[in-house]
């Protein structure tokens, strides 16, 4: 197969372009989603979508998160460094 027919088209004031795989003719090679025993239904690729949206959100947080805590943690260690030096000065 190969590309043949490129279409470009503008989605929510976006230019998006879409390339057709040919078949061995020349045709535009298509298929129909859910004909086939091991399709998924778009129920579940939208919330396969929505799950990994969520599981990158949660690492972004989970990451700023141990950023804020080791902020936190570095600055009680110059504060007990600082007060320790204090008292011994």
């Amino acid at each position: 197969m190969q590309f043949g027919l490129e279409v470009v088209l503008c989605v929510l004031g976006r230019r998006q372009r879409v390339s057709f795989l040919e078949d061995r003719q020349g045709r535009p090679w298509t298929w129909v989603m859910g004909e086939h025993v091991d399709d998924k239904s778009v129920e579940q690729l939208l919330e396969e979508e929505a799950q990994e949206i969520a599981r990158q959100q949660a690492e972004l947080e989970a990451e700023e998160l141990r950023y804020i805590c080791g902020l936190q943690v570095s600055k009680k260690i110059i504060i007990i460094l600082i007060t320790d030096n204090e008292a011994y000065s």
